[in-house]
């Protein structure tokens, strides 16, 4: 696999922008549209993504405003996809939007629960991520809970190792979670 491949799709695909390393992840800014088979709002994403671990507030909003407008296009063109709606959410989480957030981050939830067309429960968890971009610690946590009762990549030894949930680890529950 060419190596701009790679980066993109371990950027997007189960968001794993955190496993990449310093120079990974300044070349991952450097990927062009292409590299993310056309999908702005993906890219964008990725950058939001990657910006927020590297702790660059400025960059983090930047992307995260560009993908939001990417991702109104998707919804205009695919107003039933759950998985957008859930990214979306997250978008909005980042730019502090939380009613909005929150909002669209459910509404990928109920999509995702009266269609199915993920195979496995992805808009739960970026729901996770919305609540937990947002400070709402308790909901996250809920959430995690029923995610780890279902056949999912979603595990304790993953809550250990995915910085994701970092702003989680003093709480005991989620602790308790992860034991």
């Amino acid at each position: 696999m060419d190596e701009d491949e790679l980066i993109a799709h371990l950027a997007v695909t189960s968001d794993l922008y955190w496993i990449l390393d310093d120079r990974q992840q300044e070349r991952l800014f450097t990927l062009g549209l292409e590299d993310f088979g056309g999908a702005e709002a993906d890219r964008q994403l990725a950058y939001a993504h990657t910006h927020s671990l590297r702790g660059e507030e400025e960059e983090t909003i930047e992307s995260a405003d560009k993908a939001r407008t990417a991702f109104i296009e998707m919804l205009k063109v695919s107003p039933d996809d759950s998985q957008n709606h859930s990214l979306m959410g997250i978008s909005l989480a980042y730019l502090g939007r939380k009613e909005e957030a929150i909002s669209m981050g459910r509404e990928g939830v109920i999509l995702w629960e009266t269609s199915r067309d993920q195979p496995h429960p992805y808009c739960p968890l970026q729901l996770v991520r919305i609540y937990i971009l947002l400070g709402e610690h308790d909901q996250a946590i809920d959430l995690i809970l029923s995610l780890l009762e279902q056949p999912f990549y979603i595990t304790p030894a993953w809550l250990g190792v995915d910085p994701m949930f970092d702003p989680l680890r003093s709480n005991p529950r989620f602790q308790a979670l992860a034991e």
